[in-house]
């Protein structure tokens, strides 16, 4: 997800009992800290022990792959959700093509995109990205995203 603030600033959110607006998405703005960092010389990190840590380590690592995509962006807080969703929809392609085989011939339906908060007030938004029919042996069999257009 992504947030946009009452002044308009792509990646911050208003909060209740807060004056000044926020990171939105904060996991999302630290993995994107930590890919500059890594693409600016810092070393990458080492898998950490606790479990919400490695969570936050995966994210890093998987935004990792679109370091110089985030580098060229014109907007950099306007491609980092949809650099993470492509990350997100790799994993979860790679999951329906190994659970594919327990459909028994039935077909899974994968819906995805990018959800856009808002501030009180404003209506959110759901930016789809992916919405797709996939066989048993995980193949596409049809894109329904069109229709959406």
């Amino acid at each position: 997800h992504v947030g946009i603030d009452a002044d308009g600033v792509v990646g911050k959110i208003n909060r209740r009992g807060r004056e000044a607006s926020g990171p939105c998405c904060g996991s999302a703005c630290a993995a994107a800290g930590y890919v500059k960092g890594v693409m600016g010389g810092s070393d990458k990190s080492t898998l950490p022990g606790d479990f919400l840590d490695a969570q936050q380590y995966w994210v890093g690592c998987e935004l990792l792959k679109h370091g110089e995509r985030l580098e060229k962006a014109d907007e950099e807080m306007v491609e980092l959700p949809l650099a993470l969703f492509d990350c997100q929809n790799e994993v979860m392609h790679k999951i329906v093509s190994a659970a594919s085989k327990e459909t028994h011939g039935g077909k899974i339906a994968l819906i995805g995109g990018i959800q856009i908060n808002t501030p009180a007030g404003v209506s959110e938004y759901f930016l789809p990205k992916v919405f797709e029919i996939i066989d048993t042996d995980g193949n596409l069999v049809e894109s329904l995203l069109p229709a959406l257009s």
